[in-house]
């Protein structure tokens, strides 16, 4: 009987999440480890890359007001003329990179990049005329295009939603702290370079900030983790990839694959993906007034400071700016939401533009509005992040993505400079500032089109995911039945969690009987005895686990049948494929002292019938010369010695996938000779008898299949119908898609609902004493069929969230043969009581009585 999960409506909320909590309530120690190691690792090296990057690109800025424009003759519009080189390199550099992040490894892609901008970097100092700076320029962006997408792709695949909005925050920094530095270091080389073996301080830059780039570039190769799909093996273990894919699977199941023609069409015939493009393109378009230059020519404009104090005043934007990102950031994922953050930030960029727009203003309100440039790009991070989290599901379609808003957006602000921040008409440009705060309410409306279009295809995702759920358990169902139908099924080299008890086995107590009070492992070690299993005849009950275990040097393991001591199961007679087994050999060094006897190779099965099951070791010379076989449950204590002199008279032996030699027929390799003296032992299979599934069985699988996809289908659609009549507004969650907009998101899990408002239950939370609720196939079923495959349990489904918006978690590799001993435990400290009475009234949520 298999028996599917129950839902109940639980009332226990989760915990509110505050501002300083790093992580989520359901990550386990050994996941805080990771994300830990992890943080370490992506977050402060791309931090400083960014700050790099962004101080190379931002240092023509500086340059231009400490000397570069003097020196080499630039005083009309070559200045944004050289910005938009930069963008120009950006955009074409980042073309081939869709192509690029699913097939090279990010550990060596970004660093390499690293130190190919670098060396344009450098060669920037030693520039004398307009057209081998422009060279450079565009170069230094070719180099440099690739580096902010490709860090968000790493930051998606390594962490989940509700987490990108922090490390996307902290590495954003680099940004505001590159333009800060960049002025920095161009007034410290202006004071104390100038002049030095003859070159003038702004060339002096140039080389300080090349030598830093290279030294970065180098590191990378060796620290950054790269992706869990192509990870860097010096720094993650096999053990922190598994577990930073599992842990992804919270969000959903992700699928893996390379990028691809069609899946290029699949996204560009989706509403989303131009809702996400056009919304970057306005984020783009809105802080281009942080790298013209602005800033800078208004104080450069005032003719009251020397190029030094210039260049220290202009960090003053940037330095503010660090405040900005981060408050934005962390608010995003902790209180603000997405949708809520990416607003405010731009609510006061728009203060800033308006009175830049006005312009005729007292000096104090224009530093004032200079100062709040910043916000206009603190939530890069947070918009980056959503649209990572939205197309999460497929790393193919996220990357190319990734690439195409970035390419496509950074694209426009090569050619919208050119018309609205003109160099000649700084520092007023009355058309750039009215262009911006246009971008800037043009972003905020088209957050929550993105939301809105986000959260309706995540409804339909989560339908398909409820279909999907339904279709495994029905699958698993008709496996379940069709094992019970199999002579015998593998647990294969792992043992099973729940089968803890064991047993030896020795020559002393060869046949009796070892049931206990739960299922044992029974320990048939493979020549440790020099040709020989020990114990080579053993008893087993129903449910026992009997463990092959191989000690040197190469030996094996397969079914046979009586009467056919060397040949495999499944050429002894039909429809035996599914029953029989093969360890493969399993080579060990000769020297016992090489051997750590703790991991000797392993091979398992379970049995669920008491009846003969034979075996043989097909290594070369061991059945024929040696005669080694075995058997457990034997029909009569003779059997084993037939068997054996079956096998010194056998002329042929093959190993589980070896077809019979041409023109050879099979036959019994029993002696006739004992063939009257054993008539009473008989085995209960013979080699025409087949295991064939009977049409009763056949009409119950098919009225199986109809009833339950008609309960699923009743379910489904009465849980959307209860959901509408049922649920008040009031108590809906607000939904982002991904993060959560409404009270934050991503910590909390619920938005200013009091702890009685109803939501589905989590598995963990399922109340039943030690219970489960999973699927699970009742002994008796399982009593019917000899030996069955007994793999770890993995739940078809996890529902979670509140109540209308059920997610479900499937995926359908990962259902197996299932045995209810195999269910994990619920924690005691997150079970239920027994669940009393659910009283729900037409209004308000639910509330327990009783």
């Amino acid at each position: 009987m298999v028996s599917a999960p129950s839902i109940v409506p639980s009332i226990v909320p989760q915990r509110a999440k505050h501002w300083y909590d790093w992580f989520a309530d359901d990550d386990t120690p050994e996941e805080r480890k990771l994300i830990v190691k992890l943080d370490l690792l992506i977050v402060p090296y791309a931090f400083l890359v960014y700050w790099l990057k962004y101080l190379d690109q931002a240092n023509i800025n500086n340059a231009y007001v400490a000397g570069l424009s003097d020196e080499l003759g630039f005083h009309g519009n070559e200045l944004v003329h050289l910005q938009t080189m930069y963008t120009v390199g950006a955009v074409v550099g980042q073309l081939p990179f869709a192509w690029l992040f699913t097939k090279v490894r990010m550990h060596w892609l970004l660093p390499g990049m690293d130190l190919a901008w670098g060396v344009f970097t450098l060669l920037q100092y030693r520039a004398n005329g307009y057209s081998e700076m422009m060279a450079y320029r565009f170069l230094v962006g070719l180099f440099e295009s690739a580096y902010f997408p490709a860090v968000h792709f790493v930051l998606g695949a390594f962490y989940r939603g509700t987490e990108l909005g922090r490390r996307g925050g902290v590495f954003y920094v680099g940004l505001t702290l590159g333009t800060l530095t960049a002025g920095l270091i161009q007034s410290a080389a202006t004071s104390t370079l100038e002049g030095v073996h003859g070159l003038s301080g702004w060339r002096w830059m140039y080389i300080i900030c090349s030598c830093m780039t290279f030294f970065m570039g180098i590191v990378g190769f060796f620290i950054f983790p790269g992706t869990p799909d192509m990870p860097n093996k010096l720094v993650l273990n096999d053990h922190d990839i598994e577990l930073a894919k599992r842990r992804l699977e919270k969000d959903g199941p992700r699928a893996s694959g390379q990028l691809t023609w069609r899946t290029v069409k699949s996204v560009l015939t989706r509403k989303k993906f131009y809702c996400i493009l056009i919304w970057c393109i306005l984020f783009w378009n809105t802080s281009i007034n942080t790298s013209s230059g602005a800033y800078l020519l208004w104080i450069k404009s005032l003719k009251r400071f020397s190029s030094a104090t210039v260049n220290s005043l202009g960090a003053t934007a940037p330095a503010i700016g660090i405040f900005y990102v981060l408050f934005i950031c962390f608010g995003a994922d902790l209180f603000l939401g997405r949708a809520g953050a990416i607003t405010l930030s731009y609510v006061w960029n728009s203060i800033g533009m308006i009175i830049l727009c006005i312009w005729h203003v007292p000096e104090s309100a224009k530093w004032f509005a200079f100062n709040t440039f910043y916000a206009s790009v603190a939530m890069s991070s947070v918009l980056y992040g959503w649209a990572n989290d939205i197309m999460r599901h497929h790393p193919d379609e996220r990357a190319f993505t990734l690439i195409a808003m970035n390419t496509i957006a950074q694209s426009t602000t090569a050619w919208t400079p050119l018309l609205v921040f003109k160099t000649v008409e700084a520092p007023r440009y009355p058309k750039g500032y009215p262009f911006v705060l246009a971008c800037t309410i043009g972003t905020i409306g088209m957050t929550f089109v993105v939301r809105h279009v986000h959260k309706r295809e995540e409804d339909n995702h989560i339908m398909i995911q409820l279909v999907l759920a339904a279709i495994a358990l029905i699958l698993a169902y008709l496996r379940a039945l069709v094992s019970a139908q199999n002579d015998v099924s593998i647990l294969g080299t792992t043992l099973p969690p729940s089968t803890t008890t064991s047993k030896d086995i020795s020559a002393a107590n060869v046949g009796t009987s070892t049931s206990t009070s739960g299922p044992a492992t029974i320990t048939i070690t493979v020549n440790r005895v020099s040709n020989m299993f020990v114990p080579e005849n053993i008893t087993a009950q129903v449910g026992d686990v009997v463990k092959f275990e191989f000690w040197p040097t190469n030996n094996s393991v397969a079914r046979s049948d009586f009467g056919y001591p060397c040949i495999p199961y499944e050429l002894t007679g039909t429809s035996r494929a599914e029953s029989s087994f093969w360890s493969g050999f399993k080579p060990i060094v000769a020297n016992l002292a090489q051997v750590n006897i703790t991991e000797l190779p392993a091979y398992y099965i379970v049995i669920n019938r008491v009846t003969p099951l034979w075996f043989y070791n097909s290594a070369p010379d061991a059945c024929i010369k040696y005669q080694m076989v075995g058997v457990i449950n034997p029909a009569s204590p003779t059997q084993l010695a037939v068997q054996k002199r079956a096998a010194a008279a056998a002329t042929l032996a093959l190993s589980p996938g070896e077809a019979l030699p041409q023109g050879s027929t099979l036959s019994s390799s029993s002696p006739s000779s004992s063939a009257n003296a054993t008539a009473s032992a008989t085995p209960t299979s013979t080699p025409s008898s087949s295991k064939s599934v009977s049409p009763g069985a056949i009409a119950g699988i098919a009225i199986g299949c109809l009833v339950s996809s008609a309960l699923v289908g009743a379910g489904i659609w009465s849980l959307r119908h209860w959901r509408k009549r049922h649920i008040p507004t009031g108590h809906e969650r607000k939904w982002d898609g991904g993060g959560g907009d409404s009270g934050g998101s991503s910590g909390k899990a619920y938005s200013e609902l009091d702890a009685t408002t109803p939501r589905s239950a989590t598995v963990s939370e399922l109340p039943g004493s030690g219970e489960e609720t999973m699927m699970s196939i009742d002994s008796a079923v399982v009593g019917s069929s000899p030996y069955a495959v007994s793999p770890p349990w993995t739940p078809p489904g996890v529902w979670q969230g509140q109540t209308g918006r059920q997610t479900v978690v499937s995926e359908l590799s990962a259902y197996g043969e299932l045995r209810k001993d195999q269910v994990p435990s619920v924690p005691p400290d997150k079970r239920l009581p027994q669940l009393p009475e659910v009283h729900m009234e037409k209004e308000g949520p639910f509330e327990l009585k009783g």
